[in-house]
């Protein structure tokens, strides 16, 4: 029997989207991966990482790969090791990483991804993989001994396997070229930059090295990730640099025709791609986080082996390119820097929740020290983490994982039954990539139970399983008139005309077949979904504001409050109301007096936390239920609410003018323990603080 192979893969090369690819493509397979951007950093990750295989780039900092793998094998380390080069090998190079270093693969770049990794994979043929990571079982882990339906089926679950992997090369493939986006339009700017300084002074060499390395670096990670042109371009630029002598003038002119229109087209081609990409909304089987930071040492805590393990961590200096990636990519959270410049923090908030997608996304804020900002500040911000520095690894990882945990108010919530866990995982992967919060029961005697815990929107339901079958299962979802309304699409195998209709039969919305394609997957359930929330919509929500109405504002600030309480923390309410509206409309004609109530719902839309209910409760009155929340807190968030509202200018029937506001806001801690009580005592301050003058907020 041979022996399992256990360890880590370790990628050295020196271009953050090379290794990028790498990390997306081998991750999700089971592979272990750690991560050097140079050969010091390699060789101390090397004997800490129990190293199986390394990947190794032959342009590095400092030395070469191959003087890298000369020391390696000095060493007296004997792994596999794959040697990659944009450059084509001659062959006493060949022979001698074959022969010498014994290399067990040379590859050129750009790779393929797709026979990349089966060469990877037939290198450690043996290797144990880790599918925790990535919330999915290998086909080979599900015990199937003894059972003859589920050995019957193992087809099926190769065809899922399959395509399982099919999926995640598109998606690292596809996640790989957004991450690289940045840094490309970023290098190439850097580079003919370069370019210029060295035309500009023949005797530069730092300036032609740097270009040199550039370029040789996109030759390889831009075709390897699918921008071909780009690639190629990048590779003439690199080899007319190379034949660069400034001691020579033969040709040099036209060396430098070359560079300038290359460097030209290059940036017409990249403009092109970043415009394509914006069309294709990428995807990823892990959570993404971007962050907006100065700081060098924060973007590389986030990087840490460990924290990409569950999310993938984007970094920026630079606001606009964070607004652009943040409109152009699905994000989980953001986290913004405060300390550079906090009033830019506001309004980098604000814009980022202006992004169609992100009205409730939740935000991390990374504070200077514990008091930078009050309470009130973060809570305005919409920060539902604060993040103090210094900042490690550890800590940041800790944050990241609490701003994942947040649910976000309106997320789609959907439930997979069905008794084949692969399969579970398989489908929940697909939602959960957009947008969606899918769960999973593969006991279907549970399903009753699990459904008051996972609260679902959707319930996809596999037609086949033990003791109770699907037809059972649907029959009890549609017997409780709580359920009656939720879509259910059933999933499986048969497709004969007499199971689709009993299907429907019993209360099913739709009907799927397996082995389950990702894409008429995610369609199927968006389009039951979009009907489902559009009828609910109707009911719960204010087709001007999207906010909740009245009663589904109740219900669920009701669930918030209790859930709350069982763990020991503050619920809060604030009651804001515009003061004199009726005088307003009358005064400014209805379209001014609307168009004040409109700007301030789109201004509670953007701040305050992810977990914060919005609830339009009247043309001109608004409610707010913040979980964690004192009445300070909450007075204060609001307080800034009213002085932003107030500097804004309005058109009127005949000038223009300004509004303010009035709220009054009580909490859990001091004004009862029912829902009602609370809401009494925000109502009762309200009327209160307005006797006297408007623009006051009473708690």
């Amino acid at each position: 029997m041979s022996k399992e192979t256990r360890g880590s893969i370790l990628v050295l090369d020196d271009d953050a989207g090379f290794r990028s690819l790498l990390v997306n493509l081998l991750r999700p397979q089971g592979f272990k991966v750690v991560e050097a951007s140079s050969p010091d950093e390699a060789f101390s990750l090397f004997s800490k990482k129990d190293t199986v295989l390394a990947i190794v780039d032959y342009r590095l900092p400092q030395m070469d790969g191959m003087s890298w793998i000369t020391k390696l094998r000095e060493a007296g380390a004997n792994v596999p090791v794959v040697f990659c080069s944009a450059i084509p090998c001659d062959a006493k190079t060949f022979s001698w990483l074959r022969n010498i270093l014994q290399v067990a693969m040379i590859v050129q770049k750009p790779i393929v991804p797709s026979a990349f990794l089966q060469q990877i994979e037939s290198l450690l043929p043996n290797y144990v993989k880790d599918y925790a990571s990535e919330g999915i079982a290998g086909v080979d882990e599900v015990d199937i001994t003894g059972d003859a339906d589920l050995q019957a089926d193992m087809s099926m679950r190769e065809q899922i396997s399959q395509l399982d992997k099919k999926v995640k090369v598109a998606q690292a493939l596809q996640n790989a070229r957004q991450e690289y986006f940045i840094q490309l339009d970023n290098d190439w700017k850097v580079l003919i930059a370069k370019i210029e300084q060295r035309n500009h002074n023949a005797g530069d060499e730092a300036a032609l090295a740097e270009a040199i390395r550039i370029t040789h670096s996109i030759r390889g990670t831009a075709g390897s990730l699918g921008l071909e042109d780009i690639g190629k371009l990048a590779g003439q630029m690199e080899d007319f640099l190379l034949s660069l002598d400034p001691w020579d003038s033969t040709d040099q002119e036209i060396y430098w025709s070359e560079i300038i229109r290359a460097a030209a087209k290059g940036t017409e081609l990249i403009k092109d791609a970043i415009k394509e990409a914006k069309l294709v909304k990428p995807s990823s089987v892990r959570n993404r986080v971007l962050i907006l930071s100065s700081n060098e040492n924060i973007i590389e805590a986030a990087q840490e082996d460990e924290t990409r393990e569950f999310a993938h961590v984007q970094g920026t200096d630079n606001a606009t390119t964070f607004m652009r990636y943040a409109a152009e990519n699905r994000l989980d959270a953001v986290i913004i820097d405060t300390a550079p410049d906090t009033a830019g923090a506001f309004n980098n908030t604000e814009k980022v929740r202006s992004i169609q997608g992100n009205e409730s996304i939740p935000i991390g804020c990374i504070c200077l020290s514990e008091h930078a900002l009050s309470d009130s500040d973060l809570l305005y911000l919409g920060a539902s983490e604060k993040i103090v520095q210094p900042i490690n690894g550890e800590n940041l990882r800790e944050a990241i994982k609490r701003l994942l945990e947040v649910r976000i108010p309106g997320q789609p919530r959907i439930l997979v039954v069905d008794d084949d866990e692969v399969l579970c995982k398989f489908v929940c992967g697909i939602l959960n990539d957009q947008r969606m919060d899918a769960s999973y029961e593969t006991n279907p005697t549970l399903v009753m139970e699990t459904m008051e815990t996972v609260q679902p929107d959707l319930v996809l339901l596999d037609l086949m399983m033990p003791v109770v079958t699907g037809y059972e299962v649907c029959r009890q979802i549609r017997a409780e008139k709580k359920w009656s309304d939720v879509p259910v699409l059933f999933l499986t195998s048969k497709t004969g005309q007499a199971a689709r209709s009993a299907a429907f039969a019993v209360g099913a919305n739709d009907f799927l077949t397996k082995p389950v394609l990702a894409e008429e997957l995610q369609a199927r359930v968006a389009a039951q979904l979009a009907m489902a929330s559009r009828k609910r919509k109707e009911r719960a929500r204010d087709p001007e504001s999207g906010m909740l109405r009245g009663e589904a504002y109740m219900a669920e600030a009701a669930d918030l409050l209790l859930a709350h309480q069982k763990e020991g923390r503050p619920l809060s309410i604030a009651l804001i109301e515009l003061d004199d509206f009726d005088e307003l409309t009358i005064v400014q004609g209805h379209h001014g007096a609307q168009s004040v109530a409109q700007a301030l719902a789109s201004m509670i839309h953007a701040r305050f936390t992810a977990e914060t209910l919005r609830c339009r409760w009247s043309s001109s009155g608004f409610a707010l239920a913040v979980p964690g929340a004192d009445t300070a807190t909450l007075a204060g968030a609001v307080a800034r609410l009213l002085s932003d509202f107030t500097r804004m200018k309005f058109s009127g029937s005949s000038h223009k003018f300004v509004a303010t506001f009035s709220a009054g806001i009580a909490d859990s801690l001091q004004d009862g323990v029912e829902l009602e009580e609370i809401i009494k005592g925000a109502h009762h301050r309200l009327r209160t603080g307005r006797r006297e003058k408007v623009g006051v907020i009473s708690s």
